[in-house]
């Protein structure tokens, strides 16, 4: 039987607080209790890092399902969809969350670095009392303020990662094969992740490519090529998955009407819904609301 774990004030989250990874702010720290039902799929700019405690989870990762076992780091790039499918017994959770461009200047091993960002998800090879001294530590230091402290636990989760990467990982999910292994430096990682940010807040809008290209100043050839290089995918598709996305948690938690929820993510009229979700999600909207267990993975909008 699984210990019981005090479960109280923790933090449940249904979305990530951008404003907590300002470039200042590279790395942040929550702890949470997973959700017992499913959530809907979610993506952001950061490198996540996961620890269970009292608990095993089920994640779907680009449409893949995958098992993440408890009391051991599990590392991806959160700009892939992800989310919660299922949980075994009762625990928490400790999330760490770290700017691109933070991760990116621990100078980790490149094997390590272009395995996460080229869609593979990635987790220590053992239990150890250490880790989950470590998860609570931090989870327990989460709200000291000071810049001295976040930069303290940075130091630390970037040794953690350099320990992980020199005695090796297991691969929970193999990238894509689409999807090549790409480093690339300078300004463009602050670049992309202006562009995702401009995104993810305008997504509901009728934003272009000349829009994302122009909020962080660059031009849409080389805005375009940053997109392909480190997501697979084009601007418009991204944005295209974020508004399929919202529309799959809107048609769950809410009333709202089909119409309504169109509108509201982006599209411009109801027939573009339609045929844009029923082409990524594999059934209609009303068929989605009404048993949203019933999608095909395969045709799942954030399959790769």
């Amino acid at each position: 039987m699984a210990q019981a774990l005090d479960t109280n004030s923790l933090e449940q989250p249904d979305h990530i607080d951008w404003d907590m990874l300002a470039s200042d702010r590279g790395i942040s720290v929550q702890r949470r209790q997973p959700s017992a039902t499913p959530e809907p799929a979610h993506f952001h700019p950061s490198i996540e890092i996961n620890f269970l405690m009292g608990c095993d989870m089920t994640y779907s990762f680009s449409g893949d399902e995958i098992e993440i076992p408890r009391e051991r780091f599990c590392i991806f790039w959160a700009a892939h969809p992800h989310s919660n499918l299922r949980v075994r017994d009762t625990g928490i959770m400790t999330n760490i969350y770290v700017s691109l461009s933070e991760f990116l200047q621990w100078s980790l091993p490149a094997g390590f670095v272009n395995a996460i960002l080229s869609g593979g998800v990635l987790a220590t090879k053992a239990k150890t009392k250490g880790d989950v001294t470590f998860a609570k530590r931090l989870a327990d230091e989460r709200d000291i303020p000071g810049l001295a402290w976040q930069r303290l636990h940075a130091q630390e989760v970037s040794a953690r990662l350099a320990r992980m990467a020199l005695e090796g990982w297991d691969t929970l999910r193999a990238p894509p094969s689409n999807v090549p292994p790409n480093l690339i430096g300078g300004n463009a990682i602050q670049h992309f992740e202006k562009m995702l940010r401009f995104v993810a807040v305008h997504f509901v809008t009728r934003i272009t490519i000349a829009d994302v290209a122009a909020s962080a100043g660059v031009s849409q050839s080389y805005a375009v090529s940053l997109f392909s290089k480190l997501l697979g995918r084009t601007i418009m598709e991204h944005i295209r998955d974020m508004r399929i996305v919202h529309a799959k948690m809107l048609l769950i938690e809410t009333d709202q009407k089909i119409l309504t929820i169109a509108m509201d993510c982006g599209f411009g009229s109801l027939s573009s819904f339609y045929e844009c979700f029923q082409s990524y999600v594999g059934v209609s909207p009303a068929a989605f609301r009404k048993n949203p267990n019933q999608a095909a993975v395969q045709n799942d909008l954030i399959a790769t």
